[in-house]
C-alpha cells in the first residue's frame, strides 16, 4: 500500500498530469474477475438465482480519472482502510436488481451465496454507472468495486489523466515507478485510445472486409451494366 501510494504521488506530480489513480484492472484489458454476491435480505432457498458480478479494486480517484459518473453516494476516501468498516461501491444495475425502488446507499452485501457462514458484510457507500469492460459490443456489466486499501491485488494498473500527449509520459512514468522500487516492472504503457483501438480491431477488420467486397460487387455490377448498354 505504501508503495502504490508513493507511486501515485510521484505520477500525479509529472508534468501535464492532472490526476492519477490505480485499479486492479482497466476496461478492455481482459483481466476482469467474476464474483458471486448476496444482498442483505436475499432468500437462501435457490442457489441458482445467486447473482454474479464483475469485480475490481480501485483507488479514490479512479472514477474521476476514468470518467465514470457517480450516481449517488461517495467515492472511496482515506478512511476506507482495513481499520475501518468494509465498504463497496456498486454499479447501477446491481442497485436496481438488489434493492428495487430503494436507495442502495447504506445497504449491505457479502461475497458468496446466501448460506455462507460468517460472511463479511460490506456497506454500500456509492453507486456508479455501468461500464463496458470487456468488449465494446457487449452490454455494460454489473460491477462491484472495493477500495484498494481494504483488498489486495497481485498487480495494479496505473491510470493517468493528462493534458499533454500521453506518449511523452512513458519514460517519466517508468522513472517514477523505479524511484519507488527499482525492481518493479512497468509494461503495457498506452493511451486509452490505443486500448480502445485494440478492443475494436477485429470488428474494424470485419467492417473493412465487408466494405471491400461491397465495393468489388458495385464495380462488377457497373462494368456489367456498362457492357450491356454498350452492346445495345
Amino acid at each position: 500500500l505504501a508503495a502504490y501510494e508513493e507511486i501515485l504521488r510521484r505520477a500525479e506530480a509529472l508534468p501535464g498530469v492532472t490526476a492519477a489513480a490505480a485499479a486492479g484492472a482497466l476496461p478492455f484489458d481482459g483481466t476482469r474477475s467474476q464474483v458471486v454476491f448476496t444482498a442483505e435480505g436475499s432468500e437462501a432457498d435457490d442457489r441458482s438465482k445467486v447473482p454474479t458480478s464483475q469485480f475490481n479494486s480501485a483507488s479514490a480517484k479512479y472514477f474521476d480519472v476514468m470518467g465514470i459518473r457517480m450516481l449517488s453516494g461517495r467515492t472511496f476516501n482515506d478512511h476506507d482502510t482495513t481499520a475501518g468498516a468494509p465498504v463497496v461501491i456498486v454499479s447501477e444495475s446491481i442497485a436496481r436488481r438488489s434493492w428495487p425502488g430503494e436507495d442502495a446507499i447504506g445497504k449491505r452485501l457479502h461475497f458468496g451465496p446466501p448460506d455462507v457462514k460468517n460472511p463479511t458484510w460490506l456497506t454500500v457507500v456509492g453507486v456508479v454507472e455501468d461500464m463496458r469492460n470487456r468488449r465494446v459490443e457487449e452490454d455494460p456489466k454489473p460491477t462491484l468495486y472495493r477500495p484498494l486499501k481494504q483488498t489486495s491485488s497481485l498487480s495494479l494498473s496505473l491510470v493517468l489523466k493528462t493534458e499533454a500527449d500521453p506518449g511523452t509520459l512513458r519514460g517519466p512514468l517508468a522513472g517514477a515507478v523505479r524511484a519507488v522500487d527499482r525492481d518493479l516492472p512497468t509494461f503495457g504503457v498506452r493511451s486509452m485510445q490505443e486500448m480502445l483501438a485494440t478492443a475494436t480491431a477485429s470488428r474494424r477488420f470485419s467492417t473493412q472486409l465487408l466494405t471491400a467486397f461491397a465495393a468489388l460487387a458495385l464495380t462488377l455490377a457497373a462494368v456489367g451494366i456498362y457492357g450491356v448498354m454498350a452492346f445495345v
